[in-house]
């Protein structure tokens, strides 16, 4: 199945999109709370901004009742895909076909590109052993998001570390103000900075870091994640078939 995989993307390389996508990815660590608030407050800036995402979540398996990225893979019609939910944009399932991309060759990059022909703005969200092999030898830098705590400290350097030694990947620090409370701000800057501390220390790994409010009770839009949005736009995406 995997042959095939390539074999499409040969075939798909051999057109090149007049406007390429343009690829963001953010780390799930299981902190699924300040992760997916971030995400849809995100996809809701991207919105706000025009460009309208196409969500890949790694952290979902396709299934018949629920298509995506691996049935994209198998020449399944885009328009037969489409939204799972009543978002405004759509979001595919895409556990199994990141899996399989990430073994896709030479480069997985030119054959996703290839099948989000038309896509302004790709967002993946996945654990971080699905996007390494996707993303390596590229110049992504996927958004990981630390919310302030020992632990959560620890495993957001544990992430860094497997980027780094795995894919030669720098992430983008993004800790995370959790609250309203008076020292939620020095909280997370104070847990970003020493996460961007160790990274340097450590592994020789120099990391940009922002802090960005993002509550997950919060209906209101976050500024902080429109200008992340923003910066990623302009700075962090990957456009495709570089």
């Amino acid at each position: 199945m995997l042959d095939a995989f390539a074999d499409q993307g040969a075939s798909l390389r051999q057109a090149r999109p007049p406007a390429p996508a343009r690829l963001i990815t953010l780390v799930s660590q299981g902190e699924e709370r300040h992760e997916q608030a971030l995400l849809w407050q995100l996809c809701q800036a991207l919105q706000s901004y025009g460009y309208p995402p196409v969500v890949l979540d790694g952290t979902s398996l396709e299934s018949p009742t629920h298509p995506g990225l691996v049935d994209l893979m198998q020449h399944t019609p885009w328009g037969a895909l489409g939204a799972t939910d009543d978002s405004d944009w759509a979001v595919m399932p895409a556990a199994v076909g990141l899996r399989a991309l990430g073994q896709a060759r030479p480069r997985p990059l030119d054959l996703l590109g290839s099948l989000f022909q038309g896509c302004g703005v790709l967002v993946v969200y996945a654990r971080a052993e699905l996007l390494i092999p996707v993303l390596a030898g590229s110049a992504a830098q996927p958004v990981l998001a630390v919310a302030p705590g020992r632990h959560a400290l620890l495993r957001g350097y544990r992430t860094l570390k497997q980027f780094q030694q795995e894919g030669r990947l720098a992430p983008t620090l993004v800790s995370l103000i959790t609250s309203s409370l008076r020292n939620a701000d020095q909280l997370a800057r104070t847990t970003g900075r020493s996460l961007q501390k160790c990274a340097l220390t450590f592994l020789g790994c120099e990391t940009d870091m922002i802090t960005v409010r993002s509550e997950p009770q919060a209906e209101q839009r976050s500024d902080d994640v429109r200008r992340l949005a923003l910066r990623l736009l302009e700075n962090g995406a990957v456009p495709f078939m570089a």
